[in-house]
């Protein structure tokens, strides 16, 4: 995806124009509008449900046999992450082929089967008395929302022959099947293991599409911005980077999927911690030719760096946490999905807004607050790490609930506009 250029003003008449010749509703006209909008308006939602369930403001009738922690999780995973993902690729996958991509109809029909995957467990957990859906339903409206997307997306794809696209496919395929495993349990067909261990998989799976879609756009945008000739990738530790973050999806996948049984001293288990250790120092390093010391003086460039940065330390973390000496999973993993998971795809949302509504892409005061409350709502989650007492868990999952949530709130009240108006150039997108 290249970076848009803002323009001058065009007069109002360029966009009666564009409507006159049958464009799409605006809020449907491109992949990134509708589902950022839905990934910031669900992520400040979710985030508000979990802090209520936690406190027991709010009652929890999962009846199902699923815990808040799982839907809290999944939802973090398949709902804000995927959203976010969805309005990425999609409008990546026009500027990669030269192709159109899912637009009007077809896309207000994707975001309400991505809308009805969130609506349909949230209403059976908090609403007593609902009835059941039948298995088969209930997994099936889980699984629409990847499988749609992955044709939505293979389309273009085969027209232009753009075979670089095929990992990312893979990866939606992989997230796919992660859901599929997860919901499988949850309606009873397989047994409970498979949950977190769907889940754990889903993270690293989300850390290796940002692994290899951040390390084509930070170096490009960064040098792009900031016209050094010296900031470029090295194709030799891009390659390592991107084979290490691999092995460890594959690796979580083999010892966590049941019957494991590995035990904490296992070999199985050290392989996991050191790959990941391997992983996360090779992405640190992979960062040493990217500018990253120039590239923090530019809000809309530092979030993407600070929030690669997260993914070498959530590895290094969760690494140490597998060899058993670093804090806990759970404390770990959120160095992950807070740290690096949610500063990247929060900075990629702004950057992909303002620049395909042809505006500056330049941070206001608003969403550089953002790109903060997101850094301390992933400090506040690893709190129990460094002060691993019952106060300091408390304090560090409310703290970061809150945080996160306000974070999307404040971009949410920025992006709605260019989200939902014409850009401003009278140009189609």
């Amino acid at each position: 995806m290249t970076q848009a250029e803002a323009s001058g003003p065009i007069p109002q008449a360029a966009s009666a124009r564009g409507a006159a010749r049958g464009r799409p509703p605006v809020l449907f006209a491109m992949g990134f509008r509708p589902f950022f909008l839905a990934a910031a308006g669900y992520a400040v939602l979710s985030s508000l449900v979990w802090l209520l369930v936690l406190n027991e403001v709010l009652g929890w009738v999962w009846p199902l046999g699923g815990s808040p922690g799982q839907w809290h999780a999944h939802e973090m995973i398949f709902g804000v992450m995927m959203a976010v993902v969805a309005g990425f690729v999609l409008t990546a996958a026009r500027s990669w082929t030269g192709q159109p991509t899912v637009h009007g109809g077809w896309l207000a029909g994707l975001v309400g089967v991505w809308l009805a995957g969130r609506l349909v467990p949230l209403a059976l957990a908090l609403v007593p008395g609902i009835p059941l859906p039948p298995p088969a339903v209930l997994v099936g409206v889980q699984l629409s929302f990847p499988l749609l997307l992955i044709v939505g997306l293979a389309r273009p794809m085969w027209v232009a022959r753009y075979r670089r696209g095929l990992p990312v496919l893979a990866v939606l395929g992989a997230l796919a099947a992660c859901s599929a495993l997860f919901w499988l349990n949850v309606v009873g067909v397989t047994r409970s293991a498979w949950a977190w261990s769907s889940l754990q998989v889903a993270v690293h799976v989300l850390v290796l599409l940002c692994v290899v879609i951040g390390g084509r756009i930070v170096p490009l945008f960064s040098r792009n911005r900031l016209g050094d000739p010296q900031i470029r990738s090295v194709p030799e530790v891009d390659r390592l980077a991107l084979l290490l973050a691999a092995a460890v999806v594959l690796l979580v996948a083999a010892v966590t999927a049941p019957p494991s049984g590995v035990s904490a001293g296992g070999g199985a288990t050290k392989a996991v911690g050191v790959a990941l250790v391997a992983s996360g120092v090779t992405q640190l390093v992979r960062m040493r030719t990217w500018g990253t010391a120039k590239a923090l003086r530019v809000p809309m460039l530092a979030v993407l760096h600070v929030g690669y940065g997260w993914i070498g330390v959530g590895q290094l973390l969760v690494g140490a946490s597998w060899l058993g000496v670093g804090p806990s999973m759970a404390e770990a993993l959120h160095a992950l999905t807070l740290g690096a998971l949610g500063t990247l795809t929060l900075g990629m949302v702004a950057r992909v807004t303002l620049g395909h509504t042809g505006r500056e892409i330049v941070a206001p005061g608003a969403v550089i607050a953002a790109f903060v409350l997101v850094q301390l709502a992933t400090l506040s989650r690893l709190l129990p790490a460094v002060a691993p007492l019952p106060a300091a868990y408390e304090l560090g999952y409310t703290a970061s609930s809150l945080l996160f949530g306000a974070a999307w709130l404040l971009w949410l009240l920025h992006g709605a506009g260019p989200l939902t108006s014409p850009r401003p150039d009278g140009r189609p997108g």
